[in-house]
């Protein structure tokens, strides 16, 4: 019995280090993804990109003090969209989306658009599968589980990348 549950532990362990690698580069993709850095604010994306192509802004009721209002901000890039959260209380603007469907953008290790579904996995492991009937998609989260970054694919290539951060 104890040799039957060492080779299983044996068997497991190279696949549980293997993907230690992995899950930190999802992490720094997550975190800061693009290959030259875009900005995070109005103000860094002004000044890496120029103004947007379009922007638009929504009010929103703060989650945590019903009576305030925050602003949720749309950015149109060609090939980029970003969201972005304000705090109407302190000016901060938090990350909440950025929508990547053009090649002129490049991410960490030589991946974007046009990039194929190999290569991607070659970087960041297999990824989690869309369900059946969805977008094909491989999902791929930080180690928190809070934000995540996908990858969608027309045949064997990205067609789109989207990461989708957490707000509190």
């Amino acid at each position: 019995m104890s040799v039957l549950v060492t080779a299983c532990l044996l068997a497991v362990a190279p696949a549980v280090g293997a993907a230690e690698p992995f899950q930190a580069r999802v992490d720094e993709l997550i975190a800061d993804g693009f290959a030259v850095p875009l900005g995070r604010t109005r103000v860094e994306l002004a000044a890496s990109l120029g103004p947007p192509r379009s922007a638009t802004v929504r009010r929103v009721q703060n989650r945590h003090e019903p009576g305030r209002t925050d602003e949720v901000h749309e950015l149109e890039y060609d090939g980029l969209r970003v969201v972005l959260y304000r705090v109407s209380a302190t000016g901060r603007e938090l990350l909440m989306e950025m929508s990547l469907t053009s090649e002129r953008y490049r991410v960490k290790w030589g991946l974007g658009v046009g990039s194929t579904r190999d290569a991607v996995r070659r970087v960041l492991g297999p990824g989690v599968r869309a369900e059946p009937g969805e977008i094909d998609t491989d999902r791929y989260e930080d180690s928190e589980r809070l934000n995540r970054v996908e990858f969608s694919f027309r045949g064997a290539r990205v067609r789109r990348i989207d990461w989708v951060f957490w707000l509190d």
